[in-house]
């Protein structure tokens, strides 16, 4: 079970995320923390007048941990959140998960937040997936 930022497994997704967020500037905004039974870190860069993010969440089983990514963007008002997708992690172990489907994954989605255009938010009062 994953018990700390500190752990392994997550100290080695937030590499991967980190080696594919530099190429598009864009760092570190919250680190690996608890929520609503997953971890989560997100990456941020401003852009065009948007606040656009990758968020990374992994939930901690220790038997096949899932790996889902939402890429996104926000103005003081509206936001869109896009869900790219999710990834079944086999054994506790990530030397054995697999690093590069993981990377193309952070990849489209930091594609995908650069992407998002400010027409294209939804108002915070609605459901933006």
């Amino acid at each position: 079970m994953m018990t700390s930022a500190n752990d392994d497994r997550l100290v080695t997704i937030a590499e991967l995320m980190d080696s594919a967020g530099r190429d598009a500037q864009f760092t570190e905004l919250d680190p690996f923390g608890e929520r609503h039974g997953c971890w989560e870190r997100t990456l941020h860069r401003e852009n065009g007048g948007l606040r656009r993010y990758v968020s990374l969440a992994i939930t901690p089983d220790d038997d096949s941990p899932e790996l889902s990514v939402i890429a996104g963007a926000e103005d003081d008002r509206r936001r869109r959140r896009i869900d790219l997708g999710t990834i079944r992690l086999e054994g506790s172990d990530s030397s054995g998960w697999p690093a590069d489907s993981i990377r193309r994954l952070l990849v489209s989605a930091l594609q995908m937040a650069q992407q998002i255009e400010a027409v294209q938010l939804d108002d915070d009062r609605r459901s933006a997936s």
